[in-house]
């Protein structure tokens, strides 16, 4: 069986290309995860922003202008779900809170009384 020997060169130039990234990775993992934060909100924004960005574009909307529009029309819709929804959400967080003790005990007498069936 014959190698080729193009094919084991590209193999070696992987594997150690691999072992470097592998190594940097690890050693610098602070430095890539507090730069990749940043970028990953970046990557969400443009996610949300875009479509509408796209669609005033299409309206013959200058672009620069097409983003500041989607920008500020997420901020005043991120604003107004935070002041609507966030009392809503905290009002059944505590109603949830309030019965979870109840809804233990309930869960316990279930286990209790399928134990003392099994026995």
């Amino acid at each position: 069986m014959r190698i080729n020997r193009g094919k084991l060169i590209l193999s070696v130039a992987v594997t150690f290309i691999f072992i470097v990234t592998a190594t940097f990775t690890i050693k610098y993992r602070q430095e890539i995860k507090e730069t990749a934060k940043p970028l990953f909100i970046a990557l969400i924004l443009y996610y949300v922003i875009s479509p509408g960005v796209k669609f005033l574009t299409l309206r013959k909307v200058n672009k620069k202008l097409a983003v500041l529009l989607s920008f500020v029309t997420f901020i005043i819709l991120s604003i107004l779900a935070a002041v609507f929804l966030l009392p809503l959400l905290t009002g059944d967080l505590k109603g949830i809170a309030k019965a979870l003790p109840d809804m233990a005990a309930s869960v316990q007498e279930i286990f209790q009384k399928l134990t003392e069936g099994i026995n």
